[in-house]
């Protein structure tokens, strides 16, 4: 009986196989005007009949608050929300209107590091930045000028005897109103600036799925219910010389800005609504200690508007230690921090992609925490951040300083004070610029020094930037103090071995000059990196690198699958599946045989793979149409390639008028939480028994859950402590891993305990996929992969294991990919050739090679061309 259950779950499965995350983002085109023609459209696509208006109920289109005192463009915007699971081809639809730009999905931040205890003269860092000698010199003291540092975060605690005095406060919205009441609680927008009672600060905590603590209304409250907010304020501005505490690196005001709930997670919506409010009043630097893999569309127009008003953005490289992309940290508006210890060692979670800009003291940070109290422990990129944050804040405050004394001066801009800090910077690791330290660790005082100031920015071709040839002119900028030369410079890969010097100009400032590419040597297409490399006389260099690809090919279609019976609810649809080789707007056409003229299906965000829904909403069935796709390039020169469906079918697509019944069904009474079902199912106990991964609040792994099948009923007999993936499940044992480490666990029918017992394990990098007898011994081998290896673990009986066979994988796993390097099972055993013999199938969908391991004698089969996913 279990096994049909399984397979009315898998079939559930593949039936909601096209379901989407829940929240979306429309941007209108510029000529939008308001937000009517989506609702229309919305209505338009909504399924009809019975579960119209149940759809219908469940969805919900809220247009961005229109804030008259702010020029973000927030007409443009809305926020689509759908309380139950929506397939693809709605979200499709919707973004081929004609006067949508995208459509994308709300992603979710989450910030870094957790808190702990307490004083001043246990802050290294302060020392270590040059800080303590600007406090004990006089230099930093209250007659300098506060400026307001935005710090988009979980909040502050307001109440903490080392921050209360240091909170911005908006005279907008204090005192007495015209009835008595106080602005700080009568419910107004008193100063007309589109947020009500925001009297130091706001709550733009609204998520789209229920989390912990406050997490579905904005409001002022403020309240810091994870403590991540309270550690970074402290970092920047907890108040020197009040007897208590610590002190802060200045004398800055915080303008606490709360993006993220109790639990650290805090969706992009919000977040860049917090940074366009920072913006708009009067934060001069914005701190975000958070990021993620994800390059969030919204994220960047918001990011990019702050940067226009010249605020000095700051943000946590990341803390997984790799050099993948890490977002908002690699914009290139944002400068990004890395970690190092009190030795000026890279910590070794400090993440290090190309966009790393500098270095700032980030393990085992003395800081305030929630409740009122202190920390000692505060560790992570998240730590780093706020002291660039504070230091940029110092600049700010003698900028100001030196405005009010001399009204004729000009202040420097944010690229200024950002080439500053990266050229004053003390070098560490490999001498110049490298790429786990970048320009090296802030250094305070010699940024003081160089206030008279300093840029340097590549400003042509922008970063990730398409081009159809050599990068033939480079406009550049390099202004800094005592400068000696500057040298443009091009490396090929993400992470260059070896630098080609393309011109140095000795003894010259250039603002915004031509460096022209002489050679006539053609380079391949490929991935390059742009180094420009500023010295000075004082011995402190700095560089700027940029990111660029050539191609001076049109984009080129990998795959492209065409089904044409796919089910959608109670019909029949065809889908059109593509691969693109670079980031591409995917476009569908398609007419009425014999018809002029071509309507537009749209794929969702710019991206490398594309998929188009063909269902009854916009094709009339059993009539025929013309199809062709088009996928356009995201670059200036919008080169595109083309597809004619029609051509390679050969014969136009005609919808079946088939529908599927959805009546005579019977409901089951049981059922399962939501969750990853390994599909396997074993008799423990004589009784039909299933493990899988429950999902928790956020839609992500939980924990692993065993499951009986007793009485018409599933029934939990036991769950893991750990977050496990399972790989194999048989009577006796359950093959696991997380991240690298795999373990064998027994199952002991005795005493219900399916997760607590390990028999095997491996930590070292090593990635479990199948249990599987390969020598038709009885015993099962464990087959695994590591990083860079194949791997086959035979069993010598008594739970005994050990490593038999190791082969190097044939590619590297794709740079910067931000999917689980090793997510799905990638194995499959079988006699393949018709040897006689057990082979091994490894699919490697990076690289489109599939490796045929013989368990006794190894023999590699490269398949080209071919992509086997398993």
């Amino acid at each position: 009986m279990l096994h049909d259950v399984v397979k009315s779950l898998l079939f559930l499965v593949l039936g909601i196989q096209f379901c989407l995350p829940q929240t979306y983002i429309v941007k209108f085109n510029s000529e939008a005007k308001d937000s009517t023609d989506v609702y229309s459209r919305l209505a338009a696509v909504l399924p009809k009949g019975k579960l119209s208006t149940a759809l219908a109920s469940a969805v919900s289109i809220k247009p961005f608050q229109s804030i008259e005192k702010s020029n973000f463009p927030w007409a443009r915007y809305a926020v689509l929300r759908f309380t139950q699971s929506v397939d693809r081809q709605l979200i499709q639809s919707i973004s081929s209107s004609s006067v949508v730009e995208y459509v994308q999905p709300s992603f979710t931040y989450k910030v870094y590091s957790i808190p702990n205890d307490s004083a001043y003269s246990s802050q290294w860092n302060l020392q270590r930045i040059g800080i303590s000698k600007l406090y004990e010199t006089g230099f930093i003291n209250s007659s300098l000028p506060s400026v307001k540092v935005g710090v988009i975060d979980t909040g502050i605690d307001t109440d903490h005897p080392d921050l209360l005095n240091i909170l911005a406060s908006n005279t907008g919205e204090t005192g007495n109103d015209s009835f008595g009441n106080d602005r700080r609680s009568n419910g107004k927008d008193d100063d007309g600036n589109g947020f009500v009672d925001d009297w130091r600060g706001f709550d733009f905590v609204d998520l789209s799925a229920e989390d912990l603590g406050d997490w579905n209304e904005r409001d002022n409250d403020l309240n810091d219910e994870h403590g991540h907010g309270t550690n970074v304020a402290g970092i920047i501005a907890a108040q020197a010389n009040n007897g208590i505490g610590l002190a802060g690196i200045a004398p800055c005001t915080i303008l606490p800005l709360r993006a993220f709930g109790k639990s650290g997670n805090g969706s992009d919506i919000d977040i860049a609504s917090a940074i366009v409010y920072a913006a708009d009043n009067g934060a001069e630097v914005i701190n975000m200690s958070f990021g993620d893999v994800v390059r969030s569309p919204i994220l960047n127009d918001a990011i990019r508007y702050a940067y226009d008003n010249n605020v000095v953005l700051v943000a946590s490289s990341g803390n997984d230690g790799s050099d993948r992309a890490h977002y908002p940290s690699d914009f290139s508006e944002v400068i990004s921090v890395g970690s190092v210890n009190r030795f000026d060692s890279r910590s070794f979670f400090s993440s290090h992609s190309p966009a790393l800009d500098i270095m700032a003291p980030g393990e085992e940070i003395v800081t305030t925490t929630f409740t009122g109290s202190y920390t000692n422990s505060f560790s992570g990129t998240s730590a780093a951040a706020p002291h660039v944050s504070g230091i940029s804040g110092l600049l700010k405050s003698i900028e100001r300083k030196k405005k009010i004394d001399n009204p004729a001066y000009v202040p420097l801009s944010n690229e200024e004070l950002k080439g500053i800090l990266l050229n004053t910077a003390d070098d560490a690791g490999f001498p110049g610029w490298d790429e786990f330290y970048a320009a090296g660790v802030v250094n305070t005082t010699d940024a003081l020094q160089a206030v008279a100031g300093s840029s340097v920015i590549i400003h042509s071709p922008k970063q990730d930037e398409i081009l159809s040839e050599n990068f033939v002119n480079v406009v550049v900028t390099a202004a800094t103090p005592y400068q000696k030369s500057a040298s443009l410079y091009y490396g090929w890969g993400e992470d260059p071995s070896q630098w080609n010097l393309i011109s140095s100009i000795e003894n010259k400032i250039l603002i915004n000059d031509t460096i022209q590419f002489l050679d006539k040597m053609l380079l391949p297409d490929g991935v390059y990196v742009l180094r420009l490399l500023v010295k000075n006389s004082k011995g402190n260099d700095v560089e700027y690198r940029q990111r660029v690809i050539i191609q001076r090919q049109s984009p080129k279609i990998l795959t492209l699958r065409f089904r044409d019976s796919v089910i959608i609810g109670n019909e029949y649809a065809a889908l059109v599946e593509a691969q693109i080789d670079r980031n591409s707007r995917g476009n569908l056409y398609f007419r009425k045989t014999g018809q002029a003229g071509f309507h537009r299906l749209q794929s969702t965000g710019m991206q490398k793979n594309h998929s188009f829904i063909l269902s009854k909403n916009d094709f009339q069935p059993g009539v025929q149409y013309d199809l062709y796709c088009e996928f356009v390039e995201n670059s200036s020169l919008q080169r595109s390639t083309k597809f004619y469906l029609t051509d390679s079918l050969g014969s136009p697509l005609v919808l079946s008028t088939q529908t599927i019944p959805t009546t005579g069904f019977e409901k089951k009474s049981f059922s399962l939480p939501e969750g990853f079902l390994l599909n396997s199912v074993q008799s423990i106990g004589n009784k039909p028994t299933i493990i899988l991964n429950q999902y928790d609040q956020n839609g992500e792994f939980g924990v692993l859950k065993a499951f009986e099948f007793v009485n018409n009923a599933f029934s939990q007999k036991d769950s893991s402590n750990r977050i496990w993936i399972p790989r194999a499940f048989n009577e006796n044992t359950i093959l696991v891993q997380d991240r690298g480490v795999s373990q064998l666990l027994k199952i002991d029918t005795i005493t219900n305990r399916y997760f607590s017992q390990a028999l095997w394990g491996d930590s070292s990098d090593v990635w479990a996929s199948k249990l599987t007898d390969l020598d038709n011994d009885a015993l099962p081998e464990i087959i695994a992969r590591s990083s860079t290896h194949f791997l086959i673990y035979k069993n010598l009986g008594n739970n005994i294991y050990s490593l038999s066979t190791t082969v190097r994988k044939p590619s590297a796993s794709l740079r910067g990919d931000a999917r689980k390097q090793f997510g799905p099972r990638r194995s499959v055993v079988g006699d393949f050739t018709k040897s006689g013999r057990k082979e091994i199938l490894f699919a490697e969908v990076i690289s489109l090679l599939q490796e045929i391991l013989t368990a006794t004698e190894l023999q590699t089969l490269r398949l080209q061309d071919i992509a086997i996913l398993i």
